[in-house]
């Protein structure tokens, strides 16, 4: 048993274990010291497990990538987890706003993936994160509001709205306030024209710009070069 034979143990990845359940899950919760665990594609753990992972109070690391049965209940369980640096919540497709919500307790959050969840709208409390550096949001629609919290994260590197649905082609102007950024992917965003790279041009600190599947001609390339 995981609990009581691997107490030393700080880091844990059960990513894939399809045949791990709520109840299996339960025996990890002797590890006082486990600092990052990942559970990602673990199929049938449902809300229940995020109980046990919400009184591992040492966690500093955490990823549920493709855990289809976790929803905003299981979500809220982590709000306890004030030590978060790190979660990653993509393609949790049962988590909407109202779970999204419950993370305003992870003030220090540095690294946030909540793309492919199902959001309406609202997204992630970025207002509460004010040590963001990393951020994904994949597929998710942002309205003008939120884009404007989001560019108000100074200390922002990387950045993926990839297939995001920007509500507004003035938003793209507010990506030039993000002055520590250094990677953006914009790749499959239908906002992304020859007339809106100009707004992109002005991100001057970049490093890494993906712009895959856009509406790009050269006429895009060449306004991107000046």
């Amino acid at each position: 048993m995981i609990g009581l034979d691997y107490v030393s143990l700080t880091r844990l990845d059960l990513s894939g274990c399809t045949e791990v359940t709520d109840q299996g899950l339960q025996h990890i919760s002797n590890l006082a010291h486990l600092r990052a665990i990942k559970l990602d594609r673990c199929l049938r753990l449902g809300d229940a497990s995020m109980q046990t992972l919400g009184a591992i109070t040492s966690l500093g690391a955490l990823s549920l990538v493709s855990c289809a049965r976790i929803g905003n209940p299981g979500v809220a369980c982590l709000a306890s987890l004030d030590g978060l640096t790190d979660l990653n919540l993509e393609q949790l497709g049962r988590l909407t706003d109202d779970g999204l919500a419950a993370l305003k307790t992870l003030s220090n959050l540095t690294t946030l993936n909540v793309g492919w969840c199902n959001s309406g709208g609202g997204g992630p409390p970025l207002e509460c994160m004010p040590d963001l550096k990393k951020l994904s949001m994949c597929a998710l629609a942002i309205p003008e509001s939120a884009f404007e919290v989001m560019c108000s994260r100074s200390l922002l590197t990387s950045l993926n709205l990839n297939n995001c649905r920007v509500t507004s082609s003035r938003t793209l102007d507010l990506l030039s306030r993000l002055s520590s950024l250094k990677c953006l992917d914009m790749g499959q965003c239908d906002m992304v024209t020859d007339d809106t790279m100009a707004a992109i041009s002005h991100i001057t600190t970049l490093e890494v710009l993906a712009l895959a599947h856009t509406h790009l001609t050269d006429v895009g390339v060449q306004n991107l070069a000046e």
